[in-house]
């Protein structure tokens, strides 16, 4: 079994190709990682009785996190202490019984990794020179047994139950791990000292990437995965509306996702924070849907391999 590597320092990489792996990516993969998991789990279930949190009932992780974002911009409307106190209360019992369940659905010896997926075939196919980045909490190669560096985790990264007993971990938890809303919220949560660090990247864990230099910088674009809610429009918003107005042309963006359904899905969190697909579709960016339900053997997605292996050639 590989020993786990650490990131390539990406600052320096020159490469054209930006993969971002968003929770579909590790769905497709096989992993049992989604928030309708999380919400069904022992974990959530031992969560205290905060009003927002006993209603969710969600099948994406950025619908949790709409969750907190909505009950923020509440709070933004009828200030107080109360209500600051059970939303933050809310969030902290939300990270802690993730950094619980997530480690139990990565252990090496409960998952079964589908080897025919196209997250599998997209990882393993070593003539792929791209920038990795990761939405997610996982070390895929790793789960997968294969060899190479990891993405780099925007929002920090989990050690599997079996690599931490293997170093002495024994009752591991992660506390790192990176839940919030973006940053165009009201004003008053982004001075409001007891909320702040709800935004993700207020949040003092974060670490600061280059990944928004890479998407203006790239020359091909793979969104897999993603479900691109408004949670992390922090990262979107201003290349899209950069891609519509002219200001980035030329570039091929892959939207990676399980189906026509799920694509709906991406339109529709798009136009909540005022991007219009159709119009992105229009640009000049070529935007291609790749469906993942039509498997690794499909004619579009080896037609994606085909062009990532070669992405210095303009296609």
């Amino acid at each position: 079994m590989p020993i786990k590597r650490k990131p390539n320092n990406t600052k320096e990489s020159k490469s054209r190709t930006l993969i971002l792996l968003g929770n579909g990516f590790d769905l497709d993969l096989g992993l049992d990682t989604s928030f309708s998991t999380f919400v069904k789990s022992f974990e959530f279930h031992q969560l205290p009785s905060i009003s927002f949190i006993q209603d969710i009932n969600v099948n994406n992780w950025s619908d949790v996190e709409g969750c907190i974002r909505n009950s923020l911009v509440e709070y933004s409307r009828h200030p107080n202490e109360v209500l600051a106190k059970e939303i933050n209360d809310a969030w902290q019992a939300l990270e802690r019984a993730w950094g619980r369940f997530l480690p139990s659905r990565i252990e090496q010896g409960k998952i079964a990794i589908k080897k025919d997926s196209c997250a599998f075939a997209l990882l393993r196919n070593e003539q792929i020179q791209a920038d990795w980045y990761s939405f997610n909490y996982t070390h895929p190669r790793y789960l997968c047994g294969l060899d190479g560096d990891e993405p780099i985790c925007i929002h920090n990264d989990c050690v599997e139950h079996d690599f931490a007993k293997r170093n002495g971990l024994m009752f591991y938890v992660p506390t790192n791990l990176i839940i919030g809303v973006d940053a165009s919220v009201p004003e008053n949560i982004l001075e409001d000292v007891n909320l702040r660090h709800i935004v993700k990247k207020r949040n003092p864990r974060y670490q600061d990437t280059d990944i928004i230099d890479k998407m203006r910088d790239c020359t091909v674009l793979v969104l897999f995965g993603h479900s691109m809610g408004i949670t992390d429009s922090d990262y979107f918003r201003n290349f899209f509306l950069g891609g519509i107005s002219g200001l980035y042309s030329e570039k091929t963006i892959y939207i990676v996702t399980k189906d026509k359904d799920s694509l709906d899905g991406i339109r529709k969190n798009l136009q909540s924070y005022g991007i219009d697909y159709d119009m992105l579709v229009k640009s000049n960016n070529r935007t291609v849907p790749v469906y993942t339900e039509e498997g690794s053997e499909s004619q579009p997605f080896r037609n994606m391999l085909k062009h990532l292996a070669a992405s210095d050639v303009p296609f």
